[in-house]
């Protein structure tokens, strides 16, 4: 090219690149003022044109393209879902808009719809070429990275209008997991000859899926020591480990637990939110009981669904925790989950608080029982160490007589030992009274001839929540779950503080694992029992023939030890026999069966579910009880155990007690043949060779032996069946109290400065003096007092009593002088330290 050329070239370069930019301006101001869609790279169209880059092109918008896009399963029993599991469907689109015109198309012209699946689903059954009204139409798919997608393609066989068809395949899903609507979408777009232009060039849709989901409702589960005290429990999977779900926000799952009447919710929880969940709590009547619903919703987008346990409180009617109830509760999950676990059930057994009413009470000898309404206590029988509490050592061997005792002092818990007698008051304060040459009942002071004939205060300091008298041995209970013991310590009963020979004359804490409260005690034979929170026994004492439960290789554990119970079972009672040194020991578990160990050479132990009697019980063990019987509580005795049944029957087994004529013996429980039970029976009691049951309406029946006075009689035979025990109710009970008086038992007592009497009756007038008296004593007899079965360590005073009397007298001289009385003591303990309990003038 000459230069002449390039010259004249130049401008015309210019001029075209002017040309092109107006054009580009000109395209880009149509598309300002009348809109443009494009599905082509660097195109730019409208209503009838396209700009292709720096290219102007003529475009015809058409409505052709995806409509109407869907997945659809072809099993309606899925809920309109694809699944849980493999299964089947269709996926259709249309191509033009219901109603739309045929579109005008060139011969050759196609449009095609190319729809992508989500991974895992595959196509089956795409259609074969087919033809229609001036087209034809081509099916074809392919699969890239796991992932596949169908194209159909419809080409114009003529110019002119082609109304374009709809289209469908099939569709196969196998999904591996629960997948989120992202990972679900199935998108179409659409594909054109280059002179047409789709106004819907694209459509998603969703495909519906159904899950085997793991989230539901289990482990339903009632707890708590006490029908007032009742939770229950459930949570959403079986197991810790968390579940992807992909919870879309306002998702909601709903767990309904329905309460049968009798059954009561108790103050739900409040809102929670956590982890994009919160828990909302709703109650509602029922036709019978009630509904407790617990709603967990989404409140954004969750992907992992943590597992949760959730918890509400419940009231039971004491009638229906006995009888037992069904709980049953379902889960409701988002439309698109198929839960493995959407409902559970919870037969919840009848069960028993082992709270016996502790009215009635049977030692090695004597009775006591204290009347319903306002409390009156009366005792009868063996009377030589005032353990019928009358205020004398007098027998008490022809009718029943009140306990002598304060003016308006009234007992509503009582628990009565070999030979001697524990009681509470209704504000939780314990006296005792009866034999007390083991200081067993607690008085701390040097009481006469060891008798302690009419209630005195235990302890000034503390109120309690339960009292338990042993053979040898006190027991008490605080509010808060602490033991405390007197009396003698004989083989760790008290301890690991004390040694066998050591007698403690004041309650004190005998020692507990830390952290552990305790709910009940019971005082056995050398033996001491407490029941924790959890319903699991405690022991410490001697093992001898069993009376722990520990095992034949334990001789006495002087700490408590947890005694294991067959199946882990929970006890809400025990009790020892007390009477005599024949112990046999009985648990209740909250179901009302019975576990027993110890003695068992009358059968008082039981048969064991394996059919076994052995004279010794060494580990606790589940004994047969009569086909459909429950206990509420139990009392043993020597050589025969009482049961109270749920439908307040009484039952016993053993020997020499058994309320029925039989054979010697039987380690079965039987029904005992008790008249005027219409109300029920509500207490019962056994001591050493007599028992008691007292009805729902205050009658007392007793059989048994009858010598001295046990039954309240003169009779000194045996009474094989039961018989009413006339026993004051009401305002005769108070009038019988007020008549006594001061007056009762005068015969047969005490000189009246004995320390019993000088010890008065009211706590509040008390001077209390510690005395450090260093005596010689010299070797004394070591047989103890007669009868009594004291150990060598407490010697009776014999011939010593009065130098001891005189010692007394001048370390307490001003104790004398401020009592205005003198001081005389019978016997003493052969400790240095003792400690006297005064009334100040």
């Amino acid at each position: 090219m000459d230069l002449q050329t390039h010259r004249n070239a130049a401008p015309s370069r210019s001029i075209a690149k002017r040309a092109g930019l107006g054009l580009a301006v000109a395209a880009a101001a149509l598309v300002a003022i009348f809109g443009a869609t494009s599905t082509l790279v660097g195109a730019v169209t409208t209503d009838n044109s396209t700009v292709h880059g720096n290219e102007f092109r003529k475009s015809i918008r058409i409505d052709g393209g995806a409509y109407n896009l869907a997945a659809t399963p072809s099993t309606p029993a899925t809920g309109g879902a694809f699944g849980p599991g493999d299964a089947e469907g269709t996926v259709t689109f249309d191509m033009q808009p219901e109603g739309a015109d045929p579109l005008p198309l060139k011969r050759g012209e196609s449009v095609a719809v190319e729809v992508s699946l989500p991974l895992g689903v595959s196509p089956t059954d795409v259609p074969g070429a087919d033809t229609g009204t001036a087209f034809d139409r081509a099916w074809s798919s392919q699969q890239t990275d796991g992932v596949w997608s169908v194209r159909s393609t419809v080409t114009a066989t003529a110019t002119g209008p082609v109304a374009l068809p709809a289209g469908s395949f099939g569709v196969t899903t196998q999904f591996d997991g629960v997948r989120s609507d992202e990972q679900l979408t199935v998108s179409a777009r659409t594909i054109t000859s280059e002179r047409l232009t789709s106004t819907h060039p694209e459509a998603i849709t969703v495909l519906p899926a159904a899950w085997n989901a793991q989230a539901g409702v289990y482990g339903l589960a009632v707890s708590g020591p006490s029908p007032t005290s009742v939770s229950i429990a459930f949570a959403s999977h079986d197991g810790q480990e968390d579940e992807v779900l992909h919870l879309r926000t306002g998702e909601s799952l709903v767990t309904s637990v329905q309460l049968p009447a009798g059954v009561h919710p108790g103050e739900l929880p409040a809102r929670t939110d956590a982890h994009g969940i919160s828990t909302e709590w709703a109650s509602a009547p029922a036709e019978t009981g009630a509904t407790v619903t617990a709603t967990q919703t989404a409140t954004e987008p969750v992907s992992t669904y943590r597992t949760t346990t959730l918890e509400f409180p419940i009231s039971v009617d004491y009638a229906t925790w006995v009888s037992g109830f069904t709980v049953t509760a379902g889960a409701t999950l988002p439309e698109r989950f198929v839960s493995a676990h959407p409902s559970d059930e919870l037969h919840v057994a009848g069960r028993v608080t082992g709270a016996s009413r502790h009215l009635v009470g049977a030692g090695a000898g004597h009775s006591i029982a204290v009347t319903q309404g306002d409390p009156t206590a009366f005792g009868w029988g063996k009377n030589d160490y005032g353990q019928a509490g009358t205020g004398s050592n007098r027998p008490v061997d022809t009718s029943v007589t009140p306990v002598k005792s304060a003016e308006g002092l009234r007992f509503e818990k009582i628990s009565v030992g070999a030979d001697h007698t524990l009681a509470l008051t209704p504000e939780g304060e314990a006296y005792a009274w009866g034999l007390d040459a083991h200081s067993q009942t607690g008085i701390d002071m040097l009481s006469y001839s060891y008798r302690t004939p009419r209630p005195v205060r235990v302890d000034n300091n503390e109120r309690y929540a339960q009292v338990a008298a042993g053979t040898h041995h006190s027991l008490a209970l605080t509010a808060d779950g602490r033991v405390k013991g007197w009396g003698w310590g004989m083989h760790g009963a008290l301890g690991a503080r004390v040694d066998s020979n050591t007698h403690y004359g004041r309650p004190s804490s005998i020692g507990q694992p830390a952290n552990l409260r305790f709910v009940s005690v019971e005082a056995g034979s050398q033996s001491t029992f407490a029941i924790d929170t959890d319903g699991r026994v405690w022991a410490q004492g001697t093992n001898a023939e069993g009376r722990l439960g520990l095992g034949n290789n334990v001789s006495k554990k002087n700490t408590f030890t947890e005694v294991k119970m067959p199946g882990d079972a929970k006890i809400v009672q025990i009790v020892a026999n007390s009477s005599t040194e024949n112990q046999q020991t009985l648990a209740l578990t909250d179901t009302g069966q019975v576990v027993a160990w110890g003695l068992n050479q009358g059968g008082e132990a039981g048969t064991g579910i394996d059919g076994s009697t052995p004279r010794v019980v060494w580990e606790p063990r589940l004994i047969q009880l009569p086909e459909g019987v429950r206990f509420q509580s139990l009392a043993a005795g020597d050589g025969v155990s009482l049961g109270l049944s749920t439908d307040g029957q009484v039952y016993s087994w053993g020997t020499k007690t058994l309320g029925y004529g039989s054979p010697s013996k039987t380690a079965i429980p039987t029904r005992v043949p008790l008249p005027g039970d219409a109300g029920g029976y509500v207490d019962i009691a056994a001591g050493d060779a007599h028992a008691f049951a007292l009805d729902a309406g205050g009658t007392l029946y007793g059989w048994g032996w009858e010598s001295g006075g046990r039954l309240g009689t003169t009779g000194n035979g045996f009474q094989v069946t039961p018989k009413p025990i006339g026993v004051p109710q009401g305002a005769a009970a108070q009038e019988a109290a007020a008549d006594t008086g001061d007056a009762a038992g005068t015969e047969g007592t005490e000189p009246t400065d004995t320390p019993e009497a000088i010890a008065g009756e009211g706590p509040a007038n008390d001077l209390d003096l510690d005395l450090d008296l260093d005596i010689d004593l010299g070797e004394q007899p070591a047989d103890g007092h007669p009868g009594d079965g004291s150990p060598a360590g407490t010697q009776h005073i014999g011939e010593n009593t009065e130098r001891v009397a005189d010692a007394m007298r001048r370390t307490t001289d001003g104790a004398e002088r401020a009592a205005g009385r003198g001081v005389k003591a019978g016997s003493v303990p052969r400790e240095a330290r003792a400690r006297l309990t005064l009334p100040a003038r």
